[in-house]
C-alpha cells in the first residue's frame, strides 16, 4: 500500500526544506522534504517511483564553494540510499547556494555513480534567487515542465493515471449511497462483486486483485481516454516532441518495443491465465496430430507452422536445420473466469511455434525469404510482431487448424515462458473465432 513520493527534496536546513514545501503545496501538490540526517539514515531506498529529486550541493560543514569530490561524495552516498535501481528515470534540480558547482557535479555524477542510479537530466535552482520570493519560486517551479520536458511528461501521465483510478474508487463508493463506516462495508460489496463477475467465482477467490483489476481495466481506460484535456499540459507534450530528435528504430529496437508493448517473462511458477504462452515438447504434441497428420517433426513444421511464402523449404536437410532451432509452444484461450466450468476444468488453446530469427540464416533463407516484420496472418496463420529474446529477434506463429482443450492438471505439468498481453492475446483469439466460423465459399473461376 505504500506509494513511493514523486518529488523528493533534501537539505541540511529546515527552512529551505519548507520554502519548497510551501511553493509545491501553493501548486496543488506534495514533496517529501528530507533533512540531510534523515536521508544519510534511510535503511532502504523509496519504493519504485521518484521523478524529481531536489538536492542541496553543500552538506558539508565549511565546504563553501569547493568543488571536489569531498563536497559531492555525500550527495552520491543518498542518491544511494534514496534511489533504488529499479527506479526508472528522475531529475535532479540542484538548490543551492552555489550555481556554479553544478555542472561539476552533473559530470561527477555520470562518471562515478553506478548506471542505474544516475539521473537522465539535471536543472539549477539557484538559492540566492528564489529563497525568499516564494511567487517567483512558484512560477520557476511550475516552468520546469519546459526545463525537464521527458520527466514532466512523465509526471502529467503518471498523475492521469491516479486520478483515473481515484474518480473510480469514488464513484463506485457513491453507488451504495452510504458514507463512513457503512460507506466502506459498501465498497467491500462493490469489489467483491466485479470481482466474481469478472472472473467467475474461482479465479475471485484464487487471485482476488487481478479478478478486480480485470474488471475495472476497461473503465480506467475509457476514463483515461475520455477525461478533460489539460490544455497546457497538452501544448508542453506538443513542444516536447515537436522539438524531439526522433530517429527511425532500428529492427532490434522495434522488436524490443514490441515485446515491451505485447509480452511479459513469466516465472515458473506462474498462474494460468489468457494469454500465456508454454513449451511443449515434439512427445506433447504427437497425440494431437495422431489421425489427422502423420509426419515427421521437420515436415510439420515447415509445411503447418513457418510463415514462409509457398515452398520455401524443399529438401529434408533444410527442414531438419530450421526445425531444431523453433521450438514448439501451447497458447492458452479463452476467459479466466469459470462460469463454463462447473466440473472438470478444460482450458482452451493453440498450438503454436517459437520461431527465432537466427533459423532463416541456418538455411540461407534470408536469400529468398525475409523474416517478417510485418505479420503474416493468413486464415490459418497467425503470426505476432517480432519480439526481442536473449539470443536476439523471434516470433510465435500458431496454426488455426490447432485448435486444443487440455484439462488444467495436465496445463499444470507445462513450463509457462511468456504471456501476450491482453491487446495481441484478444487478436489471436478474433483470429481463431473468425477461421472456426468461417462458411467456406465453393467458386468456379
Amino acid at each position: 500500500m505504500i506509494v513511493a513520493p514523486r518529488i523528493v527534496a533534501v537539505d541540511d536546513t529546515v527552512e529551505h526544506l519548507q520554502a519548497l514545501r510551501r511553493a509545491f503545496g501553493a501548486l496543488g501538490g506534495l514533496c517529501e522534504c528530507l533533512e540531510a540526517h534523515e536521508a544519510q539514515d534511510r535503511q532502504t531506498p523509496f519504493r519504485n517511483g521518484v521523478r524529481v529529486l531536489f538536492m542541496d550541493i553543500n552538506l558539508l560543514p565549511g565546504a563553501g564553494l569547493d568543488v571536489s569530490a569531498r563536497t559531492f561524495s555525500p550527495i552520491m552516498a543518498i542518491i544511494r540510499k534514496l534511489i533504488s535501481a529499479e527506479n526508472g528515470p528522475y531529475a535532479l534540480v540542484t538548490w543551492t547556494n552555489n550555481p556554479n558547482a553544478h555542472d561539476a557535479l552533473s559530470n561527477h555524477l555520470q562518471e562515478h555513480l553506478d548506471p542505474t542510479l544516475r539521473p537522465s537530466a539535471t536543472f539549477c535552482l539557484s538559492k540566492p534567487e528564489y529563497l525568499e520570493d516564494g511567487p517567483s519560486l512558484i512560477e520557476k517551479l511550475k516552468t520546469l515542465q519546459n526545463e525537464l520536458p521527458g520527466l514532466s511528461m512523465l509526471l502529467d501521465w503518471e498523475a492521469a493515471v491516479i486520478s483515473a483510478a481515484d474518480r473510480s474508487v469514488l464513484e463506485i463508493m457513491k453507488l451504495s449511497e452510504k458514507f463512513g463506516l457503512a460507506g466502506g462495508a459498501a465498497v467491500s460489496e462493490a469489489v467483491h462483486a466485479v470481482s466474481h463477475a469478472a472472473a467467475g467465482n474461482g479465479e475471485a477467490k484464487a487471485r482476488p486483485f487481478r479478478a478486480f483489476t480485470n474488471g475495472m481495466s476497461a473503465v480506467l481506460a475509457d476514463r483515461l481516454d475520455y477525461r478533460k484535456p489539460d490544455l497546457q499540459a497538452e501544448a508542453a507534450w506538443q513542444r516536447t516532441l515537436a522539438a524531439a530528435n526522433v530517429g527511425t528504430p532500428n529492427d532490434i529496437q522495434k522488436a524490443a518495443l514490441n515485446t515491451f508493448f505485447h509480452v511479459e517473462l513469466l516465472a515458473k511458477d506462474a498462474p494460468s491465465s489468457f494469454g500465456v504462452v508454454y513449451d511443449l515438447k515434439f512427445s506433447d504434441v504427437l497425440p494431437f496430430l495422431t489421425g489427422r497428420f502423420k509426419s515427421s517433426r521437420e515436415a510439420l513444421l515447415a509445411n503447418e507452422f513457418l510463415p514462409l511464402k509457398g515452398g520455401a523449404l524443399k529438401t529434408d536437410v533444410e527442414k531438419a536445420k530450421f526445425a531444431r532451432s523453433c521450438k514448439w509452444r501451447f497458447v492458452r484461450l479463452g476467459a479466466s473466469c469459470d462460469h463454463a466450468n462447473n466440473k472438470t476444468r478444460v482450458l482452451d488453446g493453440i498450438l503454436a511455434v517459437e520461431v527465432p530469427e537466427v533459423s532463416y540464416a541456418a538455411v540461407n533463407l534470408h536469400e529468398r525469404n525475409t523474416f517478417r516484420d510485418f505479420p503474416d496472418k493468413r486464415e490459418w496463420l497467425f503470426q505476432t510482431p517480432p519480439f526481442k529474446g536473449a539470443k536476439g529477434r523471434y516470433s510465435i506463429v500458431a496454426n488455426m487448424r490447432y485448435r486444443v482443450g487440455l484439462p488444467e492438471a495436465s496445463l499444470a505439468a507445462l513450463k509457462p515462458v511468456i504471456r501476450l498481453r491482453e491487446a495481441l492475446a484478444s487478436e489471436l483469439a478474433t483470429h481463431a473465432a473468425n477461421f472456426s466460423t468461417r462458411p467456406g465459399i465453393v467458386e468456379f473461376r
